[in-house]
């Protein structure tokens, strides 16, 4: 038995095809358009462990909980002159404690805590710059790119601690569309 669409079915179907379309061109545009890094850095792994606890807690200003174990990665880093991380963002949180030389971490404005003057001239950057012996935190999920900006081409150094859900399998860093500020 054949049925007859009628123009509200066509146009759902329609709809649904473009919806769908789209969805598909986003999807692949962002690994297709995505920055990789720029110049040398050597990773390396010192811990990458699920914990056999949960967290809840509210002390001093730092909140804190899971819902669940969660992975833990600690990373060293070492990149050379005129390393660039790439516009990416992260699946969790990622600590970084600096601990030779200088980044400086580029961010989109107009984030919910970005204080009035935050950016650097009129490029629409959050522009942090951290030294040895200073730390940032990156917020799970936001677009940032690093950079090694030390002094006379020296390397920078630092260590990474990034909180993972352990249901997402690798990659912990996803590249992503440059275009989110001036840089």
């Amino acid at each position: 038995m054949r049925t007859r669409q009628t123009p509200n079915g066509r146009r759902r179907l329609l709809s649904g095809a473009i919806v769908f379309a789209v969805a598909a061109v986003l999807a692949t545009s962002s690994t297709a358009l995505g920055t990789k890094p720029t110049g040398t850095v050597t990773p390396v792994t010192l811990a990458n462990v699920t914990t056999a606890n949960v967290a809840n807690m509210d002390l001093n200003d730092i909140h804190f909980e899971t819902q669940a174990s969660v992975r833990v990665l600690h990373v060293m880093n070492v990149a050379g002159a005129g390393y660039s991380s790439g516009w990416h963002r992260h699946v969790g949180p990622v600590i970084i404690a600096v601990t030779k030389g200088t980044l400086v971490f580029y961010d989109r404005v107009n984030r919910e805590g970005d204080r009035e003057g935050d950016r650097e001239g009129d490029n629409g950057c959050k522009v942090t710059k951290v030294t040895a012996g200073g730390g940032y935190i990156e917020t799970a999920g936001v677009p940032i790119q690093v950079y090694n900006k030390t002094d006379n081409g020296g390397s920078a150094e630092w260590i990474t601690t990034q909180i993972i859900p352990p249901s997402l399998p690798p990659p912990t860093r996803v590249d992503v569309t440059p275009g989110f500020c001036g840089v």
